[in-house]
């Protein structure tokens, strides 16, 4: 059994890679992984990344002389954001990863690495100037990745703007003509 990613394209999806941070986005994104994994008949990878950025002094962002976390440190570090999702595999084959780096970049070489045909991963919508200053890890992994990126938001936020857009539309009529590409009369 396999899923194919598009018309046309030859490729099954075997390995998905799932990035985690903790975040009810992130637990979203596995969840969907794990729907396609079931579909797919496919592995699933789930990948924390410790932001090494986070843990270097100044000096040692400016020297560069700070090395990659210990085995160990990346384990405590992970381990209570795997916790949760070990518990909600199932029958999925599931593989455990942590790493240390940059996320984005982090994130995009191991979807390389691993030869994944899928990666799966959640969106915070970091807004204003914190996207402005740090960049956003999704955007630059689905620009950067050599495979297809699915990118799922917060599924809270998403029905609370669906219920706000049906409020606006059931208010202002005019709004959902001109989306449906009609003019007032």
């Amino acid at each position: 059994r396999s899923l194919i990613l598009s018309r046309g394209c030859d490729m099954a999806i075997q390995r998905i890679l799932v990035p985690v941070d903790g975040s009810v986005e992130a637990g979203a994104a596995f969840q969907q992984a794990l729907e396609i994994a079931g579909l797919a008949d496919a592995e699933v990878i789930v990948a924390y990344v410790v932001d090494i950025r986070e843990k270097m002094s100044t000096f040692e962002k400016l020297t560069g002389e700070k090395e990659a976390c210990t085995e160990e440190e990346l384990e405590e570090e992970a381990g209570p954001v795997f916790a949760p999702l070990r518990k909600d595999a199932g029958e999925h084959r599931i593989r455990f990863v942590a790493a240390a780096g940059a996320p984005s970049l982090t994130i995009t070489a191991l979807a390389h690495k691993l030869d994944v045909q899928l990666v799966v991963m959640g969106n915070r919508g970091s807004g204003g100037m914190k996207r402005f200053m740090t960049g956003s890890v999704s955007q630059y992994v689905l620009e950067n990745a050599l495979c297809p990126v699915m990118i799922v938001k917060n599924p809270k936020v998403m029905q609370e703007r669906k219920e706000r857009e049906e409020w606006r539309e059931q208010f202002y009529p005019s709004r959902l003509a001109e989306r449906n590409g009609k003019k007032n009369q």
